[in-house]
């Protein structure tokens, strides 16, 4: 169990739920009712602001396990807080950028990976913790090609950042 993702109780998205959204999505695998959630972000928009206690966002988590989630929904959510597309977690220092090029490269990952970038061309320039930016974590040419066009100056920024620690 990592800290992303707390062992699945079983649990399906319910609009009625007294759990909120981040609630729901940690105790879920892939049963998600993307439909009960947008509803639920509609009825409490709140809830897309949620953190856990590592300053985990909804659509971090979203990101981190759910490859699944129609672009729509993803929208919405950032729609409803995109403040939570620059927010870093405390354990990584990653920001929702980061976890999405940390995935596995798809052709939904990519639409998600526009999609953020639309919204925060800035999260390109964004490091972690250890001094990566999104750019260092992708696992396709693709994506990293697209984030190069955007922030050329990022392939040597990791490069400095080790210089600098072993200086």
């Amino acid at each position: 169990m990592s800290y992303w993702c707390p062992k699945s109780q079983g649990a399906t998205s319910d609009i009625n739920s007294t759990r909120s959204i981040l609630t729901q999505i940690m105790a879920t695998n892939n049963e998600v009712n993307w439909s009960n959630i947008q509803k639920r972000l509609e009825m409490y928009p709140h809830e897309a602001a949620e953190v856990d206690r590592f300053n985990v966002t909804v659509l971090h988590h979203i990101i981190r396990k759910h490859i699944n989630i129609p672009i729509d929904i993803l929208r919405l959510l950032i729609d409803k807080y995109p403040l939570s597309l620059s927010l870093c977690d405390k354990m990584t220092g990653c920001n929702a950028l980061h976890v999405a090029c940390g995935s596995k490269e798809s052709d939904k990952m990519k639409d998600i990976i526009k999609l953020i970038i639309e919204r925060r061309i800035d999260a390109c320039r964004q490091s972690c913790f250890d001094g990566r930016l999104p750019l260092h974590k992708c696992k396709g040419v693709e994506i990293a090609k697209q984030l190069i066009d955007i922030y050329p100056e990022g392939v040597s920024v990791y490069i400095h950042t080790i210089i600098r620690k072993e200086s």
